[in-house]
């Protein structure tokens, strides 16, 4: 998953309130905000520099494995 996806999360809450008068299919998307959202989170925290992975997958573990950084030359010129 890349970093990036993690501003879906946003994107299925706004859903749920826009869905509101369906109140189960916005509970739905409320809830698969808020996985999204902790999942994204959890990534962050694990890493010693509390800096996120550009990419993350899931392999059936319970942790998930971050491979390498790999920073864009206008990434490190902002910095």
């Amino acid at each position: 998953m890349g970093h990036l996806a993690c501003f879906a999360a946003g994107m299925f809450a706004l859903g749920a309130k826009e869905n509101a008068h369906d109140e189960r299919r916005a509970e739905h998307f409320l809830k698969l905000g808020a996985d999204i959202a902790e999942t994204c989170h959890e990534s962050y925290i694990r890493t010693k520099t509390n800096i996120g992975p550009e990419v993350f997958w899931f392999t059936g573990q319970l942790d998930a494995q971050i491979g390498k950084y790999v920073l864009w030359r206008h990434s490190i010129f902002r910095i």
